[in-house]
């Protein structure tokens, strides 16, 4: 269990950091639309 938990929170982080990288590349107005895509994307996954 912990170390699905810690998989979740670098998962976290890096999402986080992927965010921040797309927002200074590609509009900000896009960017939220695609990051809400993935989120719905990876939760489905699970």
């Amino acid at each position: 269990m912990k170390f699905l938990d810690r998989f979740y929170l670098d998962g976290f982080i890096l999402g986080i950091v992927a965010v921040a990288i797309l927002g200074s590349i590609f509009p900000v107005s896009g960017t939220g639309q695609t990051v809400l895509a993935w989120f719905r994307r990876r939760s489905s996954r699970r």
